[in-house]
């Protein structure tokens, strides 16, 4: 049995994708192609990863017991032989493993030894007092952490109470956005489609959820390059007359609210991270991996300018007006652009790391 680096890669990229690390995982999947590679995503659960670490982990355990049952005795060998059936009788059974155990088990299949720089015994009186005096500096700090934590409204929903809108073929659905002025709830997903439903006013029960399904406009996202094809994300124009939505491919396209495809915006290079309308409707901002953002006249459907001050992937854009915008990145760093300005009207440095998400007050101050 072996794994291929294409496997692994698909792998690592599923973990970062369930794990909640959408960048990430878009960044590497970007990097290492593997919209390039045929690997049957369908026949692959959740947890693929973990569940090998954890077989690896057992499987290190129990080489480890053979050789220490090689090196003894005979009586050393019917201990280490019961150890060993007791581990193959838990091998499928979830494990968990505490911080280090991984170093320490591969550390002892190579000869190594870790020496911990402190044992979890030690001076634990001591830790205890560093615990109680932070816990009364945070207080001190915020006065209101406790009761925050008291008051803070738990609602639990029953299955009467929600909606289930199913149809994106069991795939990642990374992003949705409600329409302006209607009951209408655009989703982009995994599989290559957005699909807009409308939701029924009233209570959530079975029968508004049927109707929800069962009406739903289905809009293809068909890829010329026949990889990466994952819609990643969707946005209604304030007006609601538009819909806009970005895929893996670096294609943006714009639909109306009816599903028919009105234009093909074709400049980036690679996996759209984010798209945000003017406020008038007449432009649309775009921002990729491939270090770009771009401002499109909509009624033309050509860029209406580039904008490369970043180093790395953007990864948010928001607008501030019709004519001025923030995007930042990769590259840990916030930009302040306008349309028309060749270089940028400020730019903001202190980030230690990727600049994920940017937003403006309503007010635009």
């Amino acid at each position: 049995m072996s794994i291929t680096s294409d496997e692994l890669n698909f792998l690592v990229y599923r973990y970062l994708q369930e794990s909640g690390f959408v960048h990430s995982s878009f960044v590497f999947a970007y990097e290492s192609l593997i919209g390039r590679s045929n690997i049957a995503t369908a026949d692959i659960p959740p947890g693929t990863l973990i569940h090998f670490l954890q077989k690896g982990l057992q499987y290190v355990e129990i080489e480890k017991q053979i050789e220490e049952s090689e090196t003894g005795g005979p009586d050393d060998k019917d201990k280490s032989s019961k150890k060993i059936k007791s581990s193959n009788a838990n091998a499928g059974k979830d494990k968990k493993y505490e911080a280090g155990s991984l170093l320490s088990a591969v550390a002892n299949s190579s000869g190594l030894r870790l020496t911990p720089s402190k044992r979890p015994s030690e001076n634990k009186d001591n830790e205890n007092d560093v615990t109680k005096e932070k816990d009364n500096e945070d207080r001190e700090e915020n006065p209101t952490a406790d009761s925050m934590e008291l008051d803070y409204p738990i609602k639990k929903f029953k299955r009467a109470d929600v909606i289930y809108l199913k149809g994106h073929d069991t795939q990642e659905v990374y992003f949705c956005s409600w329409h302006p002025k209607l009951n209408l709830l655009a989703t982009s997903a995994a599989d290559s489609t957005v699909r807009i439903w409308t939701i029924p006013r009233g209570p959530c029960d079975a029968s508004s959820e049927k109707i929800a399904c069962s009406n739903a406009i289905v809009l293809k996202h068909e890829s010329v390059k026949k990889q990466n094809k994952d819609v990643t994300v969707c946005a209604w124009n304030h007006q609601g007359t538009l819909l806009a939505s970005g895929s893996g491919d670096g294609y943006v396209r714009v639909w109306t609210p009816s599903g028919e495809l009105k234009l093909s915006l074709v400049a980036h290079k690679a996996t759209i991270f984010s798209l945000k309308w003017n406020q008038k409707g007449n432009c649309l901002l775009t921002a990729s991996v491939d270090q770009l953002a771009i401002v499109w006249d909509i009624e033309s459907g050509t860029p209406k300018q580039k904008f490369d001050h970043h180093k790395g992937g953007v990864l948010d854009i928001d607008w501030r007006d019709d004519t001025s915008f923030v995007s930042c990145g990769a590259d840990n760093v916030i930009h302040y652009c306008r349309v028309g300005g060749k270089e940028p009207i400020r730019t903001f440095r202190g980030h230690k790391e990727d600049v994920n998400a940017i937003l403006w007050s309503p007010d635009g101050i």
